[in-house]
């Protein structure tokens, strides 16, 4: 199976991307694995919302556990 994240990380012209990544702690072993984004509204300033960081946490570890390589990033929410 070929996944899109391949097109970036899996050729020569990714290293730029590669070690970005390598800065946070990814390893080659996680470049072998579909890239899962997860998009995150946690804030300390909605209620509503401050509990989202550790549902992220959550999502992140069943994507692991699936043998995925997940990525986090935020965005606003009402």
């Amino acid at each position: 199976m070929s996944w899109r994240s391949q097109s970036l990380l899996g050729v020569p012209e990714g290293a730029l991307a590669r070690g970005l990544y390598r800065s946070m702690g990814y390893t080659d072993e996680d470049f072998q694995k579909p890239v899962i984004a997860i998009v995150n509204t946690w804030n300390t300033v909605c209620p509503g919302h401050f509990n989202l960081k550790e549902v992220a946490a959550a999502v992140k570890e069943g994507i692991a556990q699936k043998g995925g390589m997940a990525v986090e990033f935020g965005t606003i929410g009402p």
